[in-house]
């Protein structure tokens, strides 16, 4: 991930990506990115979910 962010998104400057799981939620990734604009200088954070399995309907 850390490879395309900086091949794919040079605007920035990658800071940390960190990766977890959801203790309450086997099933669920938390992506952590934290990043650096490279003309502004300023620092933001995203968390995207990603899910390791499909949704169930009822």
């Amino acid at each position: 991930m850390e490879d395309a962010l900086r091949r794919w998104e040079p605007r920035i400057e990658l800071i940390q990506v960190k990766v977890e799981v959801d203790s309450g939620k086997p099933a669920e990734l938390l992506i952590s990115i934290s990043y650096q604009v490279r003309t502004t200088d300023s620092r933001f954070n995203m968390v995207y979910p990603f899910y390791l399995t499909r949704g169930v309907t009822g």
